[in-house]
């Protein structure tokens, strides 16, 4: 079964004293995005709970962190790379992949 995408969504609760965030997501694309910085971190990012459909798709996930680990920005960020910056940029990219640093 898939939600669609207007109806999933993330929450992210900090408490004032606590030392840990709780997200809670059915956003399949951050889901994908917390899976694997809890792969990268197992010692700091825990997926705690999983739920699922009666079809055996998942329906949400609930994952911690530290606190300290969510920022917010105060605007967007804007990389403006020239072309030479942007190829070189490429190729260390390529050479990263070749490496299965990412």
């Amino acid at each position: 079964m898939n939600v669609a995408g207007e109806e999933q969504e993330t929450i992210i609760n900090l408490s004032r004293n606590g030392n840990r965030a709780t997200i809670w997501t059915s956003e399949t694309t951050m889901m994908t995005k917390l899976d694997r910085m809890t792969e990268k971190n197992p010692k700091e990012w825990k997926m705690k709970k999983e739920d699922h459909f009666t079809d055996g798709t998942t329906a949400d996930k609930i994952y911690t962190c530290p606190k300290a680990f969510i920022s917010f920005r105060s605007m967007e960020r804007v990389n403006h790379l020239t072309d030479e910056q942007r190829k070189a940029a490429g190729e260390r990219m390529r050479e990263r992949r070749a490496q299965n640093l990412i």
